[in-house]
């Protein structure tokens, strides 16, 4: 998931004169890019953003030591991170958009902004619907949470969405839920980023009947997809393809992972500073998420090294797939083993498919065409006419900073370092 060695020749050359109007952007933490295709994503916006307005990143986290390379990353950028912000920096400074990514830095600073600063405009980035992946997995893990969790969780999320000027969405399906649940929201679709290989391996360089599944483990989707690959899919496959192996990639996997390295050709290697010798290697790529939202980053990465996958419904969702011809999608075990055999069987539709999910890539994922939308997005924020704190807000807001100590917010009196 590491950006390409050209990624930054790529935003120098196409750098042009930045704009008045800074960016300041509030985040969870810096984005670790090689550890999980959100934060590859946010690390190419930043990246997209820097070469037309000065950038400012604030992580809300208090970082580490292993966080100081992705920060220089950054910098080397021209990207500023701010560890020291402070509430009160937010009065005297110069015309920016406030930029949130996720709602909750949202629910710690946006109210800060509109009181402070009420001529911003304010976007958030919502990566995903958290409500609706988390509604999705309670349908096969409904020990994992509750119907009132779930309720509050979508309350709180749609609050943000409905406090911003302009809501980012990575799929047209996510944006078409969010104005259902939301409507009158202004929403725009910023994918993910993908840069298309330019020299893909030979079949000959490729182990046939090699699978590979990339993923976050922290994000609970990726452990319950390969969970269910392993015991219910691969035991159908092996009937047809005895010789199969998977290969499981991705930073923290839990120990249920681990454990299934004692299952015959199962490997898991855990995190890996660069994934494309494993994309280079394998035969097959599989995505066989059962429940999330937004886009699915291991099926781009994998479709723009000219990977085949085999992927879900959910898994395929938002990325105009089309089964059989960028993609093989599906539901069942059955299904899915089958789509894998035909894979890893037919070298006709193996070579067909990594060509037309690579051109389809190009035509919606790369760098420049995303990058367009994102501007896009900025521009189209800007001429929104911000949204005013009404005056429960403000006293809301202002008896919240006075328990936090963060006045002095609206007046001269000195009451405490904000």
């Amino acid at each position: 998931m590491t950006p390409s060695g050209d990624d930054r020749a790529t935003h120098e050359r196409g750098s042009t004169a930045p704009d008045e109007r800074g960016i300041l952007v509030f985040a969870p933490r810096v984005p670790e890019f090689d550890r999980s295709s959100g934060d590859l994503r946010f690390h190419h916006m930043l990246a997209m953003l820097a070469q037309r307005h000065r950038v400012e990143l604030v992580p809300t986290d208090a970082g580490t030591s292993a966080t100081r390379a992705y920060e220089t990353a950054l910098e080397d950028l021209g990207i500023g991170i701010n560890r020291t912000f402070r509430i009160r920096e937010l009065r005297h400074r110069p015309p920016h958009v406030a930029m949130f990514e996720f709602y909750q830095p949202a629910e710690a600073y946006l109210d800060a902004v509109r009181f402070l600063q009420p001529g911003w405009p304010a976007i958030v980035d919502s990566v995903d619907l958290h409500y609706l992946r988390e509604a999705r997995m309670a349908t096969y893990e409904s020990g994992r949470t509750t119907p009132k969790a779930l309720q509050e969780r979508r309350a709180r999320e749609l609050r943000v969405y409905a406090n911003a000027d302009l809501v980012l969405t990575v799929t047209e399906d996510d944006r078409q839920q969010l104005r259902r649940d939301l409507p009158g929201a202004e929403v725009a679709v910023v994918p993910n980023i993908h840069r298309p290989r330019a020299v893909l391996p030979a079949l000959a360089e490729r182990r046939r009947g090699s699978l590979l599944f990339v993923g976050w483990f922290v994000h609970q989707p990726n452990a319950d997809a390969v969970l269910w690959f392993v015991r219910e899919v691969l035991p159908q496959l092996r009937r047809v393809v005895p010789d199969v192996e998977v290969v499981i990639v991705g930073d923290s996997p839990p120990p249920e992972i681990r454990k299934l390295e004692e299952s015959p050709g199962v490997r898991v290697t855990g995190y890996v500073p660069d994934t494309t010798p494993y994309l280079d290697a394998a035969w097959v790529s599989i995505a066989p998420l059962r429940y999330g939202a937004g886009m699915k980053g291991k099926v781009g990465e994998a479709m723009a090294a000219g990977l085949p996958v085999v992927t879900t419904s959910i898994g395929a969702e938002g990325m105009e797939l089309k089964d059989g011809v960028t993609a093989l999608v599906a539901d069942t075990p059955e299904a899915f083993a089958d789509a894998v055999r035909r894979l890893c069987t037919d070298d006709a539709l193996h070579q067909g498919i990594s060509a037309r999910a690579l051109a389809h890539v190009r035509e919606r994922y790369d760098l420049p065409v995303v990058a367009a939308r994102l501007e896009a997005a900025v521009k189209r924020a800007t001429t929104l006419q911000p949204r005013r704190m009404g005056p429960a807000a403000r006293v809301a807001f202002l008896a919240r900073a006075a328990r936090q100590r963060l006045a002095p917010l609206h007046s001269g009196t000195k009451r405490g370092k904000p």
